[in-house]
């Protein structure tokens, strides 16, 4: 019985980074919208019906 070929190997690998790659930015993306959620809920200036909206938000992407 053979291996996987060399080719299928190297495809493997290109989308396994790819994937780590794209897996990176999510997750950062959330963090973002995580804190500028949190940011928006602490703030004064909102509404309060605002602010509640946005502690929700925080808490359901955490």
């Amino acid at each position: 019985m053979t291996g996987p070929s060399p080719e299928s190997e190297e495809e493997y690998l290109a989308i396994s980074r790819w994937r780590e790659t794209e897996r990176t930015l999510m997750i950062s993306a959330i963090h973002e919208m995580i804190e500028e959620a949190r940011k928006k809920a602490k703030s004064n200036r909102a509404p309060a019906n605002q602010r509640v909206r946005w502690t929700r938000l925080a808490g359901q992407l955490i």
